[in-house]
């Protein structure tokens, strides 16, 4: 195995030894486990995709973050029924992750009570068949549309 020497000024020592006691592990590989980290998040960022935070829940809320790139969105009005006896608004956005999976984050927003915080869920689909479950037709096809016509064509030239 090849060595590779980095020099560490000596204010910075402190942090090194602090990652590999949380680590468990040398401080070599503590460091090549930090260059992965940090070589997936550029790449990532690279591509468009940006760290998305999402307080999902009714009155009580749970925070989820993942790392998508925002792909649709959509609105729908439903009018009301046994499920919603009020009218309610439903707001779509759906989000491609690095792991190739999709996240349909979907609020519903009553419009009886124009204050109260919308109940917010996320639901992560696999594929293109597990998402068409989860969506309105139309906004169904955006998403289609938007991987077949992605927003920037790469040029190799």
């Amino acid at each position: 195995m090849p060595n590779k020497t980095i020099y560490i000024p000596d204010e910075s020592l402190a942090i090194f030894e602090r990652a590999a006691q949380l680590a468990g592990i040398s401080l070599s590989a503590t460091i090549v486990e930090a260059l992965k980290h940090y070589v997936q998040r550029q790449e990532a960022l690279m591509s468009g995709y940006q760290p998305v935070e999402v307080e999902v829940g009714g009155q009580i809320r749970s925070r989820k973050r993942f790392n998508g790139r925002l792909i649709a969105r959509g609105n729908i009005g439903l009018m009301p029924d046994q499920s919603h006896p009020e009218r309610v608004f439903e707001k779509f956005e759906v989000y491609h992750t690095i792991k190739n999976n999709f996240v349909v984050m979907r609020k519903l927003i009553a419009h009886h009570e124009p204050h109260a915080k919308p109940t917010i869920t996320i639901t992560v689909c696999e594929s293109r068949a597990a998402l068409q479950e989860h969506l309105p037709a139309k906004l169904f096809a955006q998403v289609v549309d938007a991987f077949e016509h992605p927003d920037v064509e790469e040029l190799d030239i």
